[in-house]
């Protein structure tokens, strides 16, 4: 599939030739032919991704039409590509028509597509802010978080608390979950290694990860499933002492199919049984995986950041596909990297010193946000409703067509994690010596 080229309108024409490909003059026109077709790759607010696919054909001259007028006319290189439809209305119906065309005659022409484009979300929000910790003893961090519902959230990290007679408790609480009125905080008790391995203890958590209220999470080295109220180890990734691929972030297809990343390259994926280690070409610290399924062909692919944390590391994005085989995108930005989202793999947001996106094949920095933060996490539910988490307290909500920060809300703190789901947003992260969690509901 080629990059997505971007359409630009002109008064009553339309221009933009995407790519350049003869076509044989001699080939005899072959009319009432089905060897296009348009599909809906993902939309926006004010934009529209189609996808199109010319088969049997040595013809590559395409011609679309939005509302039976003519949109863009290009030469196909291959046999696909995305084109952004730009400048479209909020919550708006357009049917478009693709038409494959050898000189003056239509060769094939593809079943109409509607689309509706979508209406911006509010950016309105009510927020609650939490804090847990003991500073007479420890610092206290949340790392991940998790929205199964908005009555039941999930977070994960290193907490110390007092225990019940007020005295310091050393043993540390490493998840807790959103009730619906309070937080509860649990011990997550895990083995390390050794020979033979010693009993399970509490210990600090790092990530997690629900899908159909199964919960996940990980230690540096253990994935841990929690099952009918006890913590289940599904894999141990340390073989040996020599052991660098602590686990920094997860993304879950399904409960047997789940990839966790993490320092010096490591890429782990743990199916219905076992686990491997996948090779990523690289020993630079990686620090999110975002993944989502083809929406033409079903594929799985995941996308990865790797942060500049070390003077040996280098600031990396990589693809995966479902064979697992992993490709440097060759991020050449002079901007660091620690996290990344997409919908349906276009438009791309990628975000560290600054945010950026890629609609077209080329990346374009964001500048809405305030950039004296680092971003460190990027998540959304669809192109109108995306969200940003960082440091000196920036939260940020993408509604499709403007960005709005809360920096108002907890300016001191360091964001770890955010996500949204529904009307609900969830942020963890610290502040101070302790642990912070922020929920957005929205009005």
């Amino acid at each position: 599939m080629k990059l997505i080229k971007k359409v630009a309108l002109c008064a009553a024409f339309c221009f933009v030739i995407f790519f350049f490909a003869r076509c044989d003059s001699t080939e005899p026109p072959v009319q009432n032919g089905n060897n296009i077709s348009l599909k809906l790759f993902d939309i926006s607010v004010t934009e529209a991704y189609l996808y199109i696919e010319v088969n049997n054909s040595s013809t590559r001259q395409v011609e679309l039409l939005k509302d039976n007028v003519l949109n863009i006319s290009f030469n196909l290189a291959g046999n696909d590509t995305i084109l952004l439809i730009s400048d479209l209305t909020e919550d708006t119906n357009y049917k478009f028509t693709a038409l494959l065309k050898h000189q003056d005659y239509v060769v094939s022409k593809s079943e109409e597509l509607s689309v509706t484009t979508l209406t911006p979300t509010s950016n309105n929000f009510t927020w609650q802010v939490f804090t847990f910790g003991n500073p007479n003893y420890r610092y206290s961090v949340l790392r991940d978080v998790s929205i199964i519902n908005e009555y039941y959230i999930w977070v994960v990290g290193e907490v110390y608390l007092l225990d019940s007679l007020g005295q310091t408790d050393t043993q540390v609480y490493g998840a807790g979950y959103w009730t619906g009125s309070e937080w509860d905080l649990m011990k997550v008790p895990y083995s390390d290694y050794g020979n033979p391995r010693p009993p399970p203890s509490p210990g600090p958590l790092f990530t997690i990860s629900t899908i159909n209220k199964k919960v996940f999470v990980t230690s540096y080295a253990n994935l841990l499933e929690y099952d009918n109220d006890n913590w289940v180890e599904r894999a141990f990734f340390i073989k040996d002492m020599s052991f660098n691929g602590q686990v920094i972030q997860m993304f879950t297809y399904s409960e047997d199919n789940i990839y966790c990343v993490g320092r010096h390259g490591a890429i782990y994926h743990v199916p219905n049984s076992g686990w491997n280690e996948i090779e990523s070409g690289t020993e630079t610290y990686l620090s999110d995986i975002w993944g989502i399924k083809d929406p033409i062909n079903g594929e799985e692919i995941k996308f990865i950041t790797g942060t500049h944390l070390q003077p040996e590391d280098e600031t990396k994005l990589l693809k995966m596909n479902e064979q697992n085989i992993v490709q440097d995108l060759n991020w050449n930005i002079n901007s660091d990297l620690s996290s990344v989202w997409t919908n349906n793999s276009f438009p791309i947001y990628v975000g560290g010193n600054q945010l950026f996106t890629n609609k077209t094949g080329d990346w374009e920095q964001i500048p809405d946000i305030l950039f004296q933060h680092y971003i460190t996490c990027i998540r959304g539910s669809a192109l109108n409703d995306i969200v940003i988490c960082g440091t000196l307290g920036l939260l940020a909500h993408f509604n499709g067509v403007d960005w709005t920060t809360f920096g108002q809300i907890s300016p001191g703190a360091i964001f770890s994690s955010i996500e949204i789901k529904g009307n609900t947003i969830c942020a963890v992260g610290e502040l101070g010596r302790d642990a912070i969690i922020v929920i957005g509901r929205r009005n």
